[in-house]
């Protein structure tokens, strides 16, 4: 993600994708990019290893507790349990570039449905 002008720019990072290595270096100084986790799949503890079969509750436990040291360029997207908050969000962050929010249910192991704000 790279955040310009107050909203993500999506055009910017794909600018940088297909740059040559000169160009795509010159392009993250000037506009740095964040990584954006919202899930863990393969834990790097291998006594707890896969965790694609778990419940999403403990994979975002495992999640934050990988990322709790980190900080920018690499984080958690939000996350909440509360439905009037999400409906919030899917409301509002279209001004911010965002184009959809991804919901699962907390104890199930596979991701249930993916919204898109431009979807009717």
């Amino acid at each position: 993600m790279i955040w310009r002008d107050g909203r993500l720019d999506f055009a910017a990072a794909q600018s940088r994708a297909a740059s040559s290595v000169t160009r795509a270096r010159a392009l993250a100084a000037r506009h740095p990019a964040s990584y954006a986790c919202w899930d863990v799949l393969q834990h790097p503890d291998p006594a707890i290893g896969d965790c694609r079969s778990r419940p999403y509750t403990p994979r975002r436990a495992y999640l934050m507790e990988l990322l709790a040291d980190g900080g920018p360029p690499i984080q958690a997207v939000p996350a909440t349990e509360d439905g009037e908050v999400a409906a919030l969000w899917y409301d509002v962050l279209r001004e911010q570039g965002i184009e959809g929010i991804l919901w699962t249910g907390f104890e199930t192991a596979q991701l249930t449905a993916v919204g898109r704000l431009d979807e009717g």
